[in-house]
């Protein structure tokens, strides 16, 4: 790929093409010696996968002379991951890149058989907006208030933080946790295990449910918002009706580390 100022490259995996037959409406004929699974007709598509395919049947259009498709599309592949390492760190900006795909075809003219070999440009353009953030504001106290269950000997807790993130955010972004924290409130003798949860996130609310991680295997949750400026949400941190006894009085205290990412 390469823009006005750069150029780097971006694996891509060629797996085969479709032939859109046409007008040339062609049926299904009789094998083709060499011919593999590898191809399939679903009219009036023909679709060859893999390398060195060959179509497995001959496709018959009778005693016409025609073209024998109105257009080529190459089948191809791009991981996510190494399309977004291509791109990180690069400008903004519109991305060239193009190769020659070869593709051949076989025909007879009565009963002799002909070869047409032909190369075709594949070229790819991407439009590239990085996303990134340039700050990150939480607004609340940090200091959780307590009250106490009337007639049940249990206590709870909670306080809230505003979060505005700031930045340019394509497809919204990741609240993450720090793999290596826990999630207790502690002091010289006693525990009391927290929970975090995301108000305002797309896809879950806990990001830590009583102490525990809600989904150890991607701890992260999202907050929506596509191609814009600011996100806001709020995040809050609370334990309820935990019995009194046998928690020790004094000051509970606990950090954790919040990671915010944009999601792309």
């Amino acid at each position: 790929m390469s823009s006005a100022s750069t150029n780097f490259v971006v694996p891509i995996t060629f797996k085969g093409f479709e032939y859109h037959t046409g007008s040339a409406a062609p049926t299904s004929g009789d094998p083709v010696p060499g011919g593999s699974s590898c191809g399939t007709w679903s009219p009036p598509i023909a679709t060859v996968l893999g390398s060195s395919c060959l179509f497995p049947n001959i496709l018959t259009t009778g005693t016409k002379v025609v073209t024998p498709y109105a257009f080529i599309r190459p089948i191809f592949s791009i991981d996510e991951t190494d399309l977004a390492d291509a791109f990180d760190g690069e400008d903004a900006g519109l991305y060239r890149g193009s190769v020659s795909l070869s593709q051949f075809y076989q025909y007879y003219l009565g009963d002799i058989k002909t070869q047409f070999i032909d190369s075709q440009p594949f070229v790819l353009e991407i439009d590239h907006t990085p996303a990134y953030i340039t700050s990150v504001e939480l607004t609340g106290e940090s200091e959780m208030k307590t009250v106490y269950g009337v007639g049940t000997d249990t206590v709870s807790a909670k306080t809230s933080f505003d979060v505005t993130a700031s930045g340019f955010f394509s497809d919204g972004m990741k609240v993450m946790l720090n793999s290596s924290d826990d999630y207790i409130l502690r002091n010289s003798g006693s525990e009391i295990p927290y929970s975090i949860k995301c108000i305002g996130c797309s896809n879950g609310e806990y990001l830590v449910e009583e102490g525990v991680v809600s989904n150890p295997s991607d701890p992260s949750l999202k907050v929506s918002g596509v191609e814009v400026n600011n996100i806001n949400f709020k995040i809050d941190v609370e334990f309820n009706s935990v019995p009194l006894d046998p928690l020790e009085v004094g000051s509970y205290t606990d950090t954790f580390t919040l990671i915010f990412e944009p999601d792309v």
